[in-house]
């Protein structure tokens, strides 16, 4: 445990190996359990030549668990200036940042098995951070950007206010089970998405401004098996989806485990193979992709030259019952609010 009634630095030195850690050591192979808590700023720097970090909680060589807290009444700044002079934060379980804001230098890396963010002027972590589970919170102003790279990143909720952005940036694939609500709105995955809430309560993506989703693999919006286990994607803008495979909407199996892909202007899904639009088994678990009433949604199908959309398995067909494409509470219309193109 850290107390600083001031600022608090750490920065690796001048010599190569002359690096500064606050955690274990070369031999301990326990958890280490690390609350720092600063008044001021505190900034974690690399050194000046190759092989100096600053690091809180483990040695790469020496990897162990033990959550990390780190608090402070101003900024925390995590730096670098090269990957091999750089700082970071490293355990097998979580880690906790609390600041009136926070930055991140492009090589800078937290490694964890999870991590929660609370700020109140932003939060800018855009390093090269490798984390499982992800929550952020941020209060007053600023943008909220996170980049990681993992085999899958679950994001249980992101909470930031309504007139700023967020920017979400996964290398592998993405899994969205808590709300996330922010203003203009941009998450990406290299591979797989999927928005749900599984089991669990229902589970919103909102923006309040433009929506944009890209994925490399396929993008799911799908219903969950509990009573009102909805699952939808709002923006009160325009919504631009980009998929390298499928892109799917189902309900679930729960009362009102519905799948709503909703854009308040037009909508514009680039599927690189299949859309597939799927009611669920629960009762009103209906799937749609749906607009204002004076919008359009536009589908392309830059690897087809035909087909490629399905509504409850049949293709070409645009609508049934509840399930299906949607301008206002009206079923879409092929060539006049739906249009549909291909090889693009």
């Amino acid at each position: 445990m850290l107390d600083v009634d001031g600022d608090f630095t750490m920065t690796g030195g001048s010599l190569d190996g002359t690096g500064v850690v606050l955690g274990n050591t070369s031999v301990f192979t326990g958890d280490t359990v690390i609350d720092v808590n600063v008044l001021g700023d505190i900034a974690l720097n690399g050194g000046s030549v190759p092989g100096t970090f600053a690091v809180i909680g483990s040695r790469p060589g020496n990897l162990a668990g033990g959550n990390i807290a780190i608090r402070a009444g101003r900024s925390i700044a995590l730096n670098s200036t090269a990957p091999d002079m750089a700082s970071i934060l490293r355990t097998t379980d979580g880690v906790t940042l609390t600041a009136q804001q926070i930055t991140q230098g492009p090589d800078a890396r937290i490694e964890a098995g999870s991590l929660s963010v609370e700020t109140v002027e932003g939060a800018s972590l855009g390093g090269a951070n490798a984390v499982g589970q992800l929550a952020m919170l941020n209060t007053t102003s600023g943008n909220v950007a996170f980049n990681n790279t993992s085999a899958l990143l679950t994001v249980t909720g992101i909470d930031q206010v309504s007139h700023r952005a967020l920017h979400l940036s996964q290398a592998g694939n993405l899994l969205i089970n808590g709300d996330v609500t922010s203003g203009a709105q941009s998450i990406s995955a290299t591979g797989d998405m999927t928005i749900t809430p599984g089991g669990g309560p229902n589970v919103t993506v909102r923006a309040r401004g433009p929506q944009t989703f890209s994925a490399g693999g396929s993008f799911s919006l799908l219903g969950g098996t509990a009573w009102n286990g909805y699952a939808q994607t709002l923006a009160r803008g325009p919504v631009d989806i980009t998929t390298g495979a499928d892109l799917n909407v189902r309900g679930g199996g729960g009362l009102l485990a519905y799948a709503l892909l909703y854009g308040s202007d037009d909508i514009h899904l680039t599927v690189g193979d299949a859309l597939r639009i799927d009611d669920g088994s629960g009762l009103l678990a209906f799937a749609r992709v749906q607009t204002n009433l004076w919008e359009k949604i536009f589908l392309n199908f830059p690897n087809r030259t035909s087909g490629g959309y399905f509504v409850n398995g049949r293709e070409g067909v645009t609508y049934q019952g509840l399930d299906g494409f949607f301008t206002g509470l009206l079923p879409a219309r092929r060539g006049r609010s739906l249009i549909v193109s291909y090889g693009e």
